[in-house]
């Protein structure tokens, strides 16, 4: 009797010893991940109050698509005095996703060092293009991220008859551009270009994810949609696209002899 006590006690410490070296293995597996998790960044207060980008507006007809045209930028720093300041910043395209900050968009490119960039007018789509100066190692007195913005108007082609619209995301008969929708879904990527009424011999190429998606389609005339850009008519076309969750960009190219003459910018969509 008295060894099966002992036995038992001598069982149940052992238990006891391996429940408390798996509490402290634990424990120090706790403190080994707290102590190896980075603390967050906490950026100082910058010593400047505002940043502002020359030229603040470029509006010029003369840029227009594909012609590799270079608008030079530059920025200042001013403190609530009105005194300029230095300032380390980065410089990228505005309104595409926010875990982004680019320096192309829609094939055009921004090249930014220090207080100076330069974008480059190369890609085909038109349109109101916004740029960034940003503090990179400070933040403003609501410890938000303190930037210069800035914005250039790049204008179709006047020579060629065709001009490229936006570029929809379709689900039915809904336009979903820049939402967040569930499940496993049956898009629509839907184009719109303008033109005069007897427009021929272009076709529409469809990229998702800057991948193409087949085949090329031709123009359809439309007699409900207002053509844009003051033409004289409107066309479309469309493609389905089946998605799983994730997220995408959309665009297509207007092909004549199948080299592209415009494009739209990208649309930007979530399936989850």
């Amino acid at each position: 009797m008295k060894k099966k006590v002992i036995l038992g006690l001598t069982l149940l410490l052992s238990l006891g010893l391996l429940i408390s070296a798996g509490k402290k293995d634990k424990s120090l597996e706790r403190e080994k991940n707290i102590k190896e998790k980075p603390e967050p960044q906490v950026l100082p207060k910058c010593s400047y109050s505002r940043i502002i980008i020359s030229p603040a507006k470029v509006d010029d007809p003369a840029i227009i698509v594909g012609t590799g045209k270079e608008i030079q930028f530059s920025a200042k720093a001013y403190d609530s005095s009105g005194k300029e300041v230095s300032a380390n910043l980065k410089w990228y395209f505005r309104d595409l996703p926010p875990a982004q900050k680019p320096d192309t968009a829609d094939g055009h490119k921004l090249v930014g060092s220090g207080q100076t960039a330069i974008m480059q007018v190369s890609g085909m789509a038109s349109g109101a293009f916004k740029i960034a100066a940003e503090a990179t190692d400070c933040v403003d007195q609501n410890d938000r991220p303190l930037r210069g913005t800035a914005e250039v108007i790049v204008y179709p082609n006047p020579d060629e008859p065709a001009r490229c619209g936006p570029v929809l995301v379709m689900y039915g008969e809904r336009e979903v551009t820049n939402e967040k929708l569930l499940g496993f879904l049956n898009f629509i990527l839907r184009a719109e270009i303008y033109g005069p009424k007897n427009l021929k011999g272009y076709k529409i190429q469809f990229y998702l994810d800057d991948k193409k998606v087949e085949p090329r389609r031709g123009l359809i005339y439309s007699k409900t949609m207002k053509p844009g850009f003051e033409q004289e008519a409107a066309y479309w076309n469309y493609v389905p696209v089946w998605l799983k969750p994730g997220d995408y960009s959309a665009y297509y190219e207007l092909l004549k002899d199948k080299q592209p003459v415009c494009s739209s910018t990208k649309a930007y969509f979530t399936a989850r």
